[in-house]
C-alpha cells in the first residue's frame, strides 16, 4: 500500500521532478548551514571563542552534524503538501515553504550572534510589538541587508526548481515510483539523527570540548531549554547535584542588621530637600568606559565610587526598574505593574517626579511599572535635546526633584556624531555585525565604541554643568553592561557574566567625602540608600537581597527572569528559579567567571546562606508586604 498507483508520463515526471527538488534543495540548506551559519562556530571560534584548533576529523564531525538536519529539512515541503505537490502548482508552494523556512533561520541565526538566545513564542511576540529600530538599533542597512538575503533565497530556490523539472525529463523514464512515504520518514529520521547527534556530543563535551558545546547552543533547530537543560544535566555533575542538595536542606539564617546596604553606609545625613537625579547610561563596558571618559576619571576622585557595583539585569528594563523599585526583577512579569515605593514616599514628602529620555516608557513595559510618577515622562528626539528638558525642570518652581534620566546614545550600534571620530579605524555606520569574521574587526568595532564614549564624555560634561551640586544628590550608572568584541561578540542580554551585568557607579552628594568601597553592591540597594540617608520612611518595602551580595537576572523580554545570577564578595551563583519557585544551582564561578573546583568553601556557603534568605523572604510575607503580589511565583 506504499506504492504510487500507475501513472501517465506527465505526472511521473512531477514526482520524479520532486525527488531531485528535495535532493538539491537539501543540499542548499546544507551549504548554508556550513558555510554560512555555522561558519563561524566550525572554522573561527577556535580563536575567538578560546577553543582548541579542531583535528580534519573533528572539522568533519562538525560540519556533518550542522549540515545533515538542514539537509533533510528540504523533505518538509513534500509531508506538507502531500499528493498536491506534484504538479507546477505543487512546485510553487515547494519553494515558497523552502523559503519561508530558510528566512526563518536567517533571522534566528542573526538573533542568536546578538542575544545568545534562538527565536521563540516571547521573541515573536516582542517583535510584533516593540520598534525594533529604536529599541535594538536595527538599522536601515539591517533590512536592506535582509531583504537582499530574500531575494538572493528566492531566485536560488526558483532556479531549483526550475533545474529540477529540466532534470527530470533528462532522465530515464520511471514506470513506478515506489516508496514514497519511506523516503519522507528516511529524511526525518535523518534530520533526528543529525540532531541527536549534536545534542548528545554537545551535551557530553560540556567541560572537555566547548566546540561542540557551542555548535549545541547555536543550533536553530534546537530550542533555548533543550540545549540549557541538557548542559545543566551533562555538565554538572556529582558536585552539583550534591550543592543543591545542600541548598535546599538547610533553613535560611537571616543576616544581621549590619550587612544591609553598603551603599547607605557611604552617604552622610541628607538636610532639606535636596534635588536627585538619577542618571542611567545604556550600555557601558565598565573597563572601557572608566578608561576612556575623562567625567569617570573626575568622578573617581571626588565621588562616593562602588568599584564592585551590578545591575539587577542583563536587559534596560530590568536594570532601570531595579533602580526605581530597589529590588530584583522578582516582583516582574504578570498584569498588575507594582509601582515604585520610593517614588511613592516622594511623592508624599512634597518632591516632583519625573522620568527623561527616549523610549523609557514603552520599552520592557517600564512605563506600567513607573506610572506613578508625579510629572508626565519627557521623551525628547535626542539625548542632546534631552538636556533643555532637564534644565527647565531642575530649575522650576522651588521644591524638591526628582528626575531620572535615561541616556540612550551608547547603544549598539554605536551610532555618534561626524565630530567625535578620532579613534580609528572603526567599522562603518551600516556594519553587519551578524557578519561570521566579526571577531577579526574587533579593533575597529571597539573604536566605534569608544567614538560613541567620547560623544557622552561632551554630553556629561555639559549634563554636569546644569546641576548645582551643592544641593542635588547625583547617581551616575549604567542600565547594564556590554560585551565589545572581548569574547569575540558585541552583546548584552546575552548571559550572567561580569562585562554584562558590572557597571560603574557613582555618587556625588552634599557632605559626601570621596571614597571608595569594595563591597559588593545593586541597583536594588540605591534608593533605600537614597531615601535612608533623607530620612524618609518608605512604607511598603523590604530588601530581598541584603548587603555584601547582588542579584541578577538574565533577559526574559517582558516575563519574569527565569534565569539568575547571585554574586558575593569573591564567588557567583548561575541558577534557574522559575516561576513554580523551583530552584537548582547550575554553576559556580569566580568573580572572572572562571568555574570554581571546590564546591565547599566559605564563600560558597555563604551564597548557599543569601540564596536561601532571599527565597524565604521573597515566597514570605516580605513580598505581600511590599504589595509585590503580581511578582510572585
Amino acid at each position: 500500500m506504499f506504492h504510487f498507483e500507475e501513472i501517465d508520463a506527465s505526472a511521473s515526471r512531477w514526482r520524479l521532478g520532486w525527488l531531485v527538488f528535495i535532493a538539491l534543495c537539501g543540499a542548499y540548506f546544507a551549504v548554508n548551514a556550513v558555510v554560512r551559519w555555522f561558519r563561524w562556530v566550525i572554522f573561527h571560534g577556535h580563536g575567538a571563542w578560546g577553543w582548541a584548533q579542531p583535528t580534519y576529523a573533528e572539522f568533519l564531525a562538525i560540519s556533518l552534524c550542522s549540515a545533515i538536519p538542514f539537509l533533510a529539512m528540504a523533505a518538509l515541503p513534500a509531508l506538507v503538501l502531500r499528493g498536491r505537490a506534484f504538479s507546477a502548482r505543487g512546485m510553487v508552494a515547494g519553494v515558497v515553504i523552502g523559503l519561508i523556512a530558510i528566512m526563518a533561520l536567517e533571522l534566528d541565526v542573526a538573533w542568536y550572534k546578538f542575544s545568545f538566545r534562538h527565536i521563540g513564542l516571547n521573541e515573536v511576540r516582542i517583535f510584533l510589538g516593540e520598534d525594533w529600530e529604536r529599541h535594538a538599533g536595527v538599522r536601515a542597512a539591517d533590512k536592506l541587508r535582509l531583504a537582499k538575503q530574500l531575494l538572493f533565497h528566492a531566485a536560488s530556490l526558483a532556479a531549483i526548481a526550475f533545474a529540477s523539472v529540466w532534470i527530470a525529463t533528462k532522465l530515464p523514464h520511471p514506470r513506478r515510483l515506489r516508496h514514497r512515504r519511506h523516503l519522507m520518514l528516511g529524511a526525518v529520521a535523518l534530520m533526528v539523527a543529525g540532531l541527536a547527534c549534536t545534542i548528545v556530543l554537545g551535551s557530553m563535551a560540556v567541560r572537555n570540548h566547548a566546540q561542540w558545546k557551542a555548535v549545541l547552543d547555536f543550533h536553530p533547530l534546537i530550542p533555548n531549554a533543550t540545549a540549557t537543560t541538557l548542559a545543566r544535566l551533562s555538565g554538572s555533575g556529582s558536585e552539583m547535584a550534591a550543592l543543591n542538595e545542600r541548598l535546599h536542606a538547610a533553613r535560611p539564617v537571616r543576616p544581621d542588621a549590619r550587612r544591609d546596604n553598603p551603599l547607605a553606609a557611604a552617604l552622610p545625613a541628607l538636610s532639606g530637600r535636596p534635588n536627585i537625579v538619577v542618571l542611567a547610561i545604556e550600555g557601558l563596558n565598565k573597563g572601557l568606559a572608566e578608561g576612556r571618559l575623562r567625567v569617570f576619571r573626575e568622578m573617581r576622585r571626588k565621588a562616593v565610587v562602588s568599584d564592585n557595583h551590578y545591575s539587577t539585569g542583563d536587559a534596560t528594563h530590568y536594570g532601570i526598574l531595579g533602580l526605581t523599585h530597589g529590588q530584583p526583577m522578582l516582583f516582574y512579569g504578570g498584569n498588575e505593574w507594582p509601582q515604585s515605593p520610593f517614588i511613592a514616599a516622594l511623592n508624599e514628602h512634597g518632591y516632583s517626579t519625573k522620568r527623561f529620555g527616549a523610549d523609557v516608557t514603552v520599552f520592557g513595559q517600564i512605563g506600567n511599572y513607573t506610572a506613578n510618577f508625579s510629572q508626565p515622562v519627557a521623551e525628547p528626539v535626542d539625548d542632546w535635546a534631552m538636556l533643555d528638558d532637564l534644565r527647565a525642570y531642575l530649575h522650576g518652581s522651588p521644591g524638591g526633584r526628582f528626575a531620572f534620566v535615561y541616556y540612550g546614545g551608547t547603544h549598539w550600534p554605536y551610532k555618534h556624531q561626524a565630530a567625535y571620530s578620532s579613534n580609528q579605524p572603526e567599522v562603518a555606520e551600516d556594519y553587519d555585525y551578524s557578519r561570521w569574521d566579526s571577531s577579526d574587526h574587533k579593533r575597529e568595532i571597539q573604536s566605534r565604541y569608544l567614538n560613541a564614549l567620547d560623544e557622552l564624555d561632551d554630553w556629561l560634561a555639559r549634563f554636569l554643568s546644569m546641576l548645582d551640586l551643592e544641593k542635588t544628590v547625583l547617581v551616575i550608572t549604567a542600565d547594564h553592561g556590554e560585551d565589545v568584541m572581548e569574547s569575540g561578540r558585541i552583546s548584552h542580554a546575552a548571559g550572567m557574566w561580569e562585562r554584562q551585568i558590572h557597571v560603574p557607579f557613582y555618587i556625588l552628594a552634599p557632605g559626601a567625602k570621596p571614597r571608595h568601597t569594595l563591597a559588593i553592591s545593586s541597583h536594588a540597594h540605591v534608593m533605600p540608600a537614597l531615601l535612608q540617608a533623607m530620612g524618609i520612611t518608605v512604607r511598603n518595602h523590604t530588601p530581598l537581597v541584603t548587603g555584601l551580595h547582588a542579584m541578577a537576572g538574565h533577559n526574559n523580554h517582558t516575563a519574569r527572569p527565569e534565569e539568575w545570577a547571585l554574586i558575593g564578595p569573591r564567588a557567583k551563583l548561575f541558577l534557574s528559579w522559575d516561576r513554580r519557585d523551583r530552584i537548582e544551582i547550575s554553576a559556580v564561578t569566580d568573580l572572572d567567571d572562571r568555574p570554581l573546583s571546590d564546591l565547599r568553601t566559605a564563600d560558597v556557603e555563604d551564597l548557599l546562606s543569601a540564596l536561601r534568605d532571599v527565597r524565604a523572604r521573597a515566597s514570605g510575607s516580605a513580598m505581600a508586604e511590599d504589595g509585590l503580589a503580581a511578582g510572585d511565583p
